[in-house]
């Protein structure tokens, strides 16, 4: 498996996170069915999702979600980060059989809280541009 990642987000952002999967010889190759991923939020440490990879137990995770497929061997997941998700480092886990092999990947992608307009300074030399879009 390979992953093509998007950087993270932000809460209340929608993200997508990719895979792709090819065999041996670099070839794209589709899993046996769509992948499941789950994700885990900062509150769970990587040993602990580590462990729960191992055994198979993801009763841990924050929410799960089966992977869409693009084309051969390419699959997505679209998720939107909940507005006022824990900010920190995230995991997700994708898991599935390829040609009857169990196969799984753990892998993280950072949210951070967004846009927090009280806690801003605006100081000496600082451009502030307003965009006003109409007609909608």
């Amino acid at each position: 498996m390979f992953y093509n990642r998007q950087t993270g987000g932000s809460a209340g952002d929608t993200i997508t996170l990719y895979a792709v999967f090819t065999d041996d010889a670099g070839a794209l190759k589709d899993p046996d069915d769509a992948p499941e991923v789950y994700l885990y939020d900062p509150e769970a440490l990587y040993e602990e999702v580590e462990l729960a990879v191992s055994e198979e137990d993801y009763s841990g995770a924050v929410t799960s979600f089966t992977a869409t497929r693009i084309s051969t061997g390419y699959y997505k997941l679209e998720y939107e980060v909940p507005s006022g998700a824990l900010e920190g480092t995230w995991f997700d886990v994708w898991v599935c059989e390829v040609d009857g092999v169990h196969t799984f990947e753990l892998l993280q992608f950072p949210i951070n809280a967004g846009l927090d307009a009280d806690n801003q300074n605006i100081g000496n030399n600082t451009m502030i541009v307003v965009g006003i879009v109409t007609g909608k």
